[in-house]
């Protein structure tokens, strides 16, 4: 059976709740019978994120998922859903985010417009300026509250992927601009700061050894006394047991230099 599907109004009690929603017909007409419950997501993979199918500037291309839409056939009116206020949703679900509904019936429209529906909007910053794109998934396009819903989320996971890979980009430029000698250097401002082992490095420091004063045994009646370590002088500093300070001055120095050519 080859199925279409109209927007109708349904009278509802509650003003603030959508109103909207999608009659289905069969193909002499009959209205087909409303389901209880919403039915089951195809298992497509045009709506996953892998396999989205979308234009040049990131928003889908909802004519390709057009054949999707009787898999919705039957979707309970509004009042029905497990969630009144956002149709679409199933129980437990989590909107997130960029995501709000909206309904032209429901707000009493005048005009002529009787659009309803779930709307993406994204938001982000580039070159200083706030910039934010939408993209709105009729119920009259989708055939259905949850069909808009999934294709709403599914648009914004594909603007917050686009976002997350254009940062990733502007890190590695940001890497790549930074020159090798740059680099190198620090490193070694990164060596004298920690040291390849602090804990050796800190026992390494030399002290001068105390002099100490013995009394001879062939004094006669003298206190003669004698230096056992007197003229001896404390070992010099090895070059790896360089004064971090001095180690640290120098590195930066040659960088002051190599800036200024």
């Amino acid at each position: 059976s080859i199925y279409f599907y109209s927007l109708i109004v349904r009278p509802s009690s509650e003003m603030v709740r959508p109103k909207a929603s999608v009659a289905y017909f069969n193909d002499e007409g009959g209205e087909l019978p409303r389901l209880g419950f919403i039915p089951s997501d195809p298992l497509d993979p045009r709506l996953r994120l892998d396999g989205v199918l979308c234009f040049a500037d990131g928003k889908l291309d909802v004519s390709s998922y057009k054949d999707l839409v009787e898999c919705f056939v039957g979707e309970p009116e509004p009042a029905n859903h497990p969630n009144p206020d956002m149709p679409g949703v199933r129980s437990g679900e989590v909107v997130p985010r960029g995501l709000r509904i909206w309904d032209d019936v429901r707000a009493g429209s005048i005009g002529g417009k009787d659009g309803a529906g779930w709307i993406a909007s994204f938001g982000w910053k580039r070159e200083g300026k706030s910039v934010k794109t939408e993209k709105w998934f009729n119920i009259r396009m989708c055939g259905s509250w949850r069909f808009a819903f999934l294709l709403a989320r599914l648009q914004l996971s594909v603007w917050e992927r686009g976002l997350g890979a254009a940062r990733k980009a502007a890190e590695e430029r940001s890497r790549s601009d930074v020159p090798d000698w740059l680099r190198e250097e620090g490193a070694e401002v990164a060596d004298a700061v920690v040291g390849d082992d602090p804990v050796v490095e800190r026992n390494a420091v030399t002290t001068p050894v105390k002099r100490q004063r013995v009394s001879s045994a062939n004094a006669t009646g003298s206190n003669n006394t004698a230096s056992v370590h007197g003229d001896s002088k404390p070992p010099r500093p090895t070059e790896d047991q360089e004064p971090k300070s001095c180690k640290l001055s120098g590195v930066l120095a040659r960088i002051r230099a190599r800036v200024a050519a």
